[in-house]
């Protein structure tokens, strides 16, 4: 669970998020079923745990050329190669630009038609500021100039994102697909999120989630409802279950109209620091059912193994599993091997290279520096204190990010004056898995890592 790897196709992002964001409905099902497993946080391995043995591009190499800045990797290149039985073959290329800020500012994809490269899609971010994202324009080529495809625009209340809007593209105008809301407690917690859909005229109500946390800000309900007749009428919700700040159960439950139906079950199983074991099991007969398992091996700080098996009566049976090589924290290899006459095949390998590159500028004024410590506690659940110094009166801005290089959450944006401060963060609608914080003050930046564990 502590390991990462931060060099994951930001398109991967997009292109998930325009899904989500086209169907207005996620399929939760498989998102429990991922929940867990995202904590080894590559592209190959989320891609597998979408789909564990029928990935598109099973037969395939990723390598990618990456800049590490204080902690945040810079993608720069990603390719892909398929394997043909006898060589690699390229097959898609990405490419990234960024400003001074090392805010994404350009995206673009290629395909490789067997001669040579040809534009395929492109990406356009837009910022405030403050370095908040609150523009995203999606472009297709078509035979000779980009296209528009898609539009999102984010619009904030100081810290929290409050309204996210989705348009798509007619030729001439952006027209309005679909608006969601949010709503947050006085802890900052999101407790809803309201979907509405464009019917041409007005915006109507769609889905709604609505989320509850206990004593300790642990998430221990997720509730969904669909618009009909009028009025919100219960659809599904995940029932979270803790041991102290370990989540150990999560049981998905549908509304059959007069009472909750138990449909499936994630259970998670800890050492002292991170996740060994998940289990995903479905109710049939009134009992819960074993389906599949995954469990995790690591050296040290890295997972070194994750093994995929399905359960056939008596016994579990081998799928798939991955084993990783690390240089330090980083991983340089990926090997996946299929179960195939109960023997290990291998199946696909993933090269990685980075460039590292330092870009820390240290400033001092008096008894005061520039810093960033530690969070504190490191595991935390759900919530760290990030305690940070400031020599002279600046714009501070200190922000939360995925492995996916995704903005989070936003902690601090405002003029601060000299002097030694420190900030709250509270992940309780985050899954387990490890996170990344920036502070940026003048010239100053600097990333630090912390880790999550439900």
């Amino acid at each position: 669970m502590k390991t990462s790897i931060l060099v994951i196709l930001f398109l991967l992002c997009s292109q998930i998020l325009s899904q989500i964001d086209k169907q207005d409905k996620v399929n939760h099902r498989d998102f429990l079923k991922i929940k867990t497993d995202d904590v080894s946080n590559s592209l190959e391995q989320i891609k597998l745990l979408l789909e564990p043995f029928n990935s598109q591009n099973n037969d395939s190499k990723s390598m990618v050329n990456s800049a590490l800045i204080e902690g945040e990797y810079l993608k720069v290149v990603y390719l892909i190669q398929n394997w043909d039985g006898l060589n690699w073959v390229n097959n898609n290329k990405s490419n990234y630009t960024y400003d001074e800020y090392n805010n994404l500012i350009e995206y673009f994809s290629q395909d490789w038609n067997g001669y040579y490269w040809v534009n395929s899609e492109k990406s356009i971010p837009t910022y405030d500021e403050y370095n908040n994202l609150i523009e995203h324009i999606s472009q297709e080529w078509h035979v000779s100039e980009w296209v528009n495809n898609d539009k999102y625009t984010y619009i904030y209340d100081g810290k929290n994102k409050i309204e996210f809007l989705y348009q798509i593209w007619n030729e001439s105008n952006w027209v309005n697909s679909s608006w969601r809301t949010y709503a947050y407690n006085e802890n900052n917690y999101r407790i809803e999120s309201l979907w509405h859909r464009w019917d041409e005229s007005n915006w109507v109500n769609k889905e709604k989630l609505l989320q509850k946390y206990d004593e300790n800000s642990n998430l221990v309900e997720w509730l969904w409802q669909d618009w009909e007749d009028s009025s919100w009428v219960n659809d599904r919700r995940w029932v979270c279950t803790y041991d102290g700040n370990f989540e150990i159960e999560k049981i998905s439950q549908d509304w059959d109209g007069s009472e909750w139906v138990n449909d499936y079950k994630g259970s998670y199983s800890y050492d002292e620091s991170n996740m060994i074991e998940y289990l995903y099991h479905l109710w049939h007969n009134s009992n819960w059912e074993n389906v599949s398992k995954r469990t995790y091996t690591y050296d040290g700080n890295n997972m070194i193994e994750s093994l995929y098996q399905v359960r056939l009566d008596p016994n579990w049976v081998n799928q798939r599993r991955i084993n990783s090589t690390y240089d330090g924290n980083n991983v340089v290899e990926n090997i996946y091997q299929d179960w195939e006459d109960s023997n290990w095949v291998n199946d696909t390998k993933h090269t990685y290279s980075h460039t590292i590159t330092s870009v820390k500028e240290l400033e001092r004024d008096g008894n005061i520096s520039y810093s960033l410590s530690t969070n504190y506690p490191n595991p935390f659940n759900p919530s760290t204190t990030i305690n940070y110094s400031i020599p002279k009166q600046s714009l501070v801005t200190i922000k939360v990010f995925d492995v996916l290089g995704r903005e989070i959450a936003t902690l601090i944006n405002n003029e601060q004056a000299q002097g030694n401060y420190e900030v709250e963060f509270n992940a309780a609608e985050l899954t387990s898995g490890i996170y990344f914080y920036q502070l940026r003050s003048g010239s100053f930046v600097e990333s630090k890592k912390m880790l999550l564990l439900k």
